[in-house]
């Protein structure tokens, strides 16, 4: 009778083992993503803080609280998660393609001259392109946040002119 308690008991700790071990892999992996989400929308609003600086005119750190305000406030932070996750698609995609074009030039010609001229045309055009992407992903948070297009239209002032 013990002996079977004992089992039973045995049994109990490795099952709870197991299951602990189970729910510990599983809330770290949520509160990795959590934290691989907010870091994602901290990028973001930094990014979204330099067009406050350079479109707004606005010192950086009254930009980067209106960009954390633009990228984390009620439907803005849906658009924000998928602008983030279509960021960081598009730069390991260009990392791939830079990353194969280089090996092959310094692996099958040896060249130096030509994967360093092959990598810079790369890193101009990942610059131009993400530069794009975060200005339309700015421009979409103004006007859907802020009425930016019906700010223009009536002819106030949205933007300081230059």
């Amino acid at each position: 009778m013990v002996f079977i308690v004992a089992l039973g008991l045995f049994a109990i700790v490795k099952i709870a083992g197991a299951a602990a071990i189970a729910i510990a892999v599983i809330l770290g992996i949520v509160v990795s993503l959590g934290l691989c989400a907010a870091g994602l929308l901290v990028v973001l609003s930094v990014q979204i803080s330099y067009f406050g600086c350079v479109v707004e005119k606005m010192p950086f750190i009254t930009a980067f609280s209106r960009g954390i305000s633009r990228v984390f406030v009620g439907a803005a932070l849906r658009r924000s998660l998928l602008a983030g996750l279509a960021y960081v698609a598009i730069l390991i995609g260009i990392s791939l393609v830079s990353v194969v074009g280089v090996s092959l030039l310094f692996g099958l010609l040896k060249s130096n001259v030509a994967g360093t001229i092959y990598e810079t045309i790369v890193r101009v055009a990942t610059a131009a392109f993400t530069t794009a992407f975060l200005t339309i992903f700015y421009f979409d948070l103004r006007v859907r946040s802020e009425g930016l297009d019906l700010q223009v239209a009536a002819g106030g002032e949205a933007l300081p002119s230059s």
